[in-house]
């Protein structure tokens, strides 16, 4: 596995906040030896320190996005749709069924390592959280492709892709950014650089330490060295509160954001609200209603 690719891909999304939804408490990483990283998280972890580590931090823009049960009826409504299209077609290819997981919360990761459970995987804490194996999808026989398409697109009339939702990552991207030159913000971090300074670390900001090129995203764990960074990283955090201050930088961007942008968020809303009610319906048993004839 590419893990640079994984950990570029991660930070991204945790920046844009693309992945939300909290998770259930699970056991934490395994023991490690001293300067030794544990193994890199299973597949489907669920650990809450991992996966939401700062639950009490919801920013005000997620009430315009998706949460985990939605989305996940919206997945099962389609494939219902297109189970039931495919046997009124009599067709008996199945597409993979809908994998169920819980995604890691915005907050896992956003401001990098906050607990000692992230800081002892170094800043490679994110590296397979919330990811399920792999789907062992298989393409339908010539024969059923007509078929396959036609109840793919019967899916999704029924249970319909949201539209101009991206303005809810838009909003997150632009918060995170923004409420970093903040004055409160700018305050803290300059605590935070003196305090990882006391320990010999050099660094104007957080965001430098996760991005140190140091960190070798080829392997799947972190070395002695970036697991010493990430230890002293959560500690002068906690002392010098990064965390809430930057949270509460990013609801000041994020409210007046969506007072300018309220109609779309409106509208996006509806949206997630007429979806899941139509999903609601299909998984109820109106599946071929829904779907058309």
């Amino acid at each position: 596995m590419n893990f640079k690719k994984v950990f570029t891909t991660l930070a991204v999304c945790f920046a844009a906040g693309v992945l939300t939804a909290a998770c259930s408490s699970a056991p934490g990483p395994a023991v490690q030896q001293e300067g030794k990283s544990a193994p890199p998280p299973s597949r489907g972890v669920e650990d809450a320190r991992l996966m939401d580590p700062l639950p009490e931090f919801v920013l005000p823009v997620l009430s315009y996005t998706e949460t985990d049960g939605q989305r996940t009826r919206a997945l099962r409504a389609r494939y219902a749709v297109i189970d039931d299209c495919l046997n009124l077609k009599k067709v008996d290819f199945r597409p993979a069924p809908v994998i169920e997981r819980k995604l890691p919360s915005l907050m896992a990761g956003r401001y990098g390592p906050t607990n000692q459970a992230q800081a002892d995987l170094g800043y490679h804490f994110n590296v397979g959280i919330g990811e399920p194996a792999p789907r062992q999808e298989k393409a339908p026989p010539p024969a059923a492709r007509e078929a396959v398409n036609a109840c793919s697109e019967r899916a999704v009339k029924a249970v319909p892709s949201l539209t101009g939702a991206e303005i809810t990552d838009e909003i997150k991207q632009k918060s995170y950014i923004e409420a970093t030159g903040l004055a409160d913000v700018v305050k803290v971090f300059k605590k935070w650089s003196t305090c990882m300074l006391g320990a010999g670390y050099s660094y104007a900001s957080p965001m430098d330490a996760m991005r140190d090129a140091r960190w070798n995203w080829e392997s799947p764990t972190a070395d002695r060295e970036e697991i010493s960074v990430a230890r002293r990283d959560v500690e002068c955090k906690q002392k010098s509160g990064v965390a809430r201050a930057w949270f509460e930088g990013e609801v000041e961007v994020q409210r007046a954001a969506m007072v300018a942008h309220q109609g779309e968020l409106d509208g996006v809303k509806k949206q997630i609200e007429n979806r899941d009610r139509a999903a609601l319906r299909i998984l109820d048993g109106g599946r071929a209603a829904e779907g058309g004839s």
